[in-house]
């Protein structure tokens, strides 16, 4: 039957009906595949783009039972046709959950970190390679003494830079790490990072995942990266050796 003709007859909210066999059961189906997507991801060594598809897939199947319930709620108080009706509550549901699924990774989160971000951060030589590359013109600063560089691929592209690495970096040393991050951007590495950020802040299974953001390989390349365009690994291993002696006084 066409959605139309779903949603042509009122009916109104009755709070004995919003909990019926059928929610339960298709809860019980989306939690399933919830669970069965971490299990994928656990057991398999899968690729960066596999492991961001599951990330948000497992997101998209953990909350849409409750984006089914809200909007049969949300039906039934305003006397609409798609309360109790399966057929129409998908309908809404499904797009509803993807639409906030992909706007808090994507959107969201990335605009809080830079609302939150002040540029500070002027390197001419650095950003002309972004603009080389579409990225950012623009890298922000993090108000956090400890040394943390870290980027994304959201919205908009950004690479981040705290007060601290800025404090404890020479001009070339810092100019490595943000090479560093540069790379992670065209390898969608730090898409990777992010949706592991989301995973771990919006789902309770996080810790059941084995989920892992680190890799050793990527690591590499995006060193080698900055080594190519400086023409010597000179600053990136400095740079290294003054964010690990910075920890190793922290943790004395």
């Amino acid at each position: 039957m066409p959605i139309n003709e779903l949603m042509t007859t009122a009916t109104c909210f009755q709070a004995a009906s919003l909990v019926s066999y059928d929610k339960i059961i298709l809860s019980f189906v989306f939690f399933s595949l919830s669970i069965l997507s971490l299990l994928i991801m656990k057991r398999y060594n899968l690729s960066t783009k596999s492991k961001i598809i599951l990330v948000y897939s497992h997101l998209l199947f953990l909350f849409f039972p409750i984006f089914i319930l809200t909007t049969n709620t949300a039906c039934g108080m305003f006397c609409m046709s798609c309360y109790n009706n399966m057929p129409a509550l998908v309908a809404y549901a499904l797009p509803a959950t993807a639409a906030a699924t992909a706007l808090t990774g994507f959107f969201f989160l990335p605009a809080l970190f830079t609302l939150n971000g002040k540029k500070r951060l002027r390197n001419k030589y650095v950003k002309k390679l972004l603009r080389k590359y579409g990225f950012t013109k623009d890298i922000y600063t993090i108000d956090d003494a400890k040394p943390i560089a870290f980027s994304f691929r959201g919205f908009k592209s950004a690479i981040f830079i705290s007060i601290g690495m800025q404090e404890i970096l020479n001009k070339k040393e810092l100019e490595s790490v943000i090479l560093h991050e540069i790379a992670h951007l065209r390898q969608h590495s730090s898409m990777l990072k992010l949706s592991g950020l989301i995973f771990r802040l919006f789902s309770p299974f996080y810790l059941l995942s084995g989920f892992n953001h680190e890799n050793k390989q990527e690591e590499r390349e995006a060193d080698r990266f900055a080594v190519k365009l400086q023409r010597t690994d000179q600053y990136i291993k400095s740079a290294k050796k003054r964010v690990s002696e910075f920890y190793k006084h922290i943790d004395i």
